[in-house]
């Protein structure tokens, strides 16, 4: 009985398009893309706990990248939008100006 349900089984799978070929090729791909998440977690956390030269590297590059692309901004925000809002969010948890 177990043997006719497990034929009935692969033979449902094998309609649907997935035959063993094909369940094993994305169980592989599965677990290459589960070991690449796991070494960008690890690296990052060996990049940001550690000092050394990966860690140094990470640490100064990202955020020299992140300047070196970031859009030239000076049109569309103003300094002094800083101000007012800091000004009026010191109003508002001091209680001023009710």
């Amino acid at each position: 009985m177990d043997y006719l349900q497990s034929k009935s089984a692969f033979k449902a799978l094998e309609m649907l398009g997935f035959s063993k070929k094909v369940l094993i090729a994305l169980f592989i791909q599965f677990m290459f893309i589960f070991l690449l998440i796991i070494a960008f977690i690890w690296f990052g956390i060996q990049a940001f706990s550690l000092g050394g030269a990966f860690g140094f590297l990470s640490k100064t590059v990202a955020p020299a990248a992140g300047f070196l692309l970031k859009k030239d901004s000076s049109k569309s925000f103003k300094d002094d939008s800083i101000g007012k809002v800091v000004d009026g969010s010191n109003s508002l948890l001091l209680g001023e100006g009710n």
